[in-house]
């Protein structure tokens, strides 16, 4: 009796953490409606609207000196070169904004299950996950937005010098993130390199772009093959010569992908510009 009692609450703590889980699955706390997103211009003077001079202030800083006092100045101000990315305000917080080139989403099992692992993925050096859109025609993922961009815009300044201090803070920080990423059910990062590399405004590095695989496939993107270039000089030569390379990559990949982007920053310049030079 006590045997089968045993197995009865083993059985219902199974069944109570696969509940939870589903429910986890079902939730909708990730999804975002874009009609409360502000868009930030990033036009002209004489172009950008005066609704957004009137609500927001963020940080003017400069990608390479910290910020001082004055520096906080009205977001239709920002230089638009600071931008990297499309920015906007969600809930008084400044986000950056990856639109997905595809009509819809459809909420698989699986796309379910990514988004749960990316919200619940936390760690300082990894860029935070606001939420997605998924309606139609107006697929977006939004992140945290860090001023200082990205650690590809740092090597490609030619007015800063990257000291032994700060070369080694920046590959820690990509070391701990990364090691973060492995060892969590994302499993892989897949496109690590030195864009995906984000400095906030405290001059720790963050990594974005990982997880959401399944969410962002089988985009039209018109600048696809572009993109896919430059991510070939960070590709492991296994998944190189593999005609279907998994979506998410793989540890091994993760590390030699690494190894290019700590080339980079002793090299103190990019990837595509390493390999121009070379020619």
């Amino acid at each position: 009796m006590s045997l089968l009692s045993t197995v009865l609450f083993i059985g219902a703590l199974f069944a109570l953490k696969y509940y939870r889980y589903e429910q986890k699955l079902a939730c909708l706390l990730w999804k975002i409606d874009m009609r409360e997103v502000i868009l930030i211009s990033t036009e002209t003077n004489t172009e950008r609207s005066s609704c957004n001079r009137s609500m927001i202030r963020v940080y003017r800083n400069s990608l390479f000196q910290a910020p001082t006092n004055g520096s906080i100045v009205e977001a239709s101000d920002q230089s638009p070169r600071r931008a990297y990315t499309t920015i906007g305000v969600y809930k008084g917080n400044i986000v950056a904004i990856k639109h997905i080139y595809k009509r819809s989403v459809d909420l698989t099992r699986s796309i379910r299950k990514e988004l749960k692992q990316i919200r619940e993925a936390r760690h300082e050096n990894l860029i935070p996950f606001i939420g997605a859109s998924v309606d139609h025609g107006n697929v977006a993922i939004l992140t945290a937005y860090t001023a200082r961009g990205s650690l590809e815009d740092i090597l490609q300044n030619k007015d800063l010098h990257l000291d032994n201090m700060f070369v080694s803070s920046l590959v820690t920080d990509i070391l701990k993130g990364m090691i973060y990423l492995h060892d969590s059910e994302i499993i892989s990062h897949g496109n690590l390199k030195s864009s995906n590399c984000l400095i906030d405004s405290r001059w720790v590095l963050q990594i974005s772009d990982f997880g959401l695989h399944e969410f962002k496939a089988n985009q039209d993107d018109p600048n696809w093959q572009i993109k896919e270039v430059k991510r070939m000089l960070y590709r492991a030569p296994e998944l190189l010569r593999d005609p279907s390379p998994p979506p998410r990559g793989t540890q091994k990949g993760d590390v030699y992908s690494f190894g290019i982007v700590l080339y980079e920053i002793l090299e103190a310049k990019p990837n595509d510009s390493i390999k121009t030079s070379a020619r």
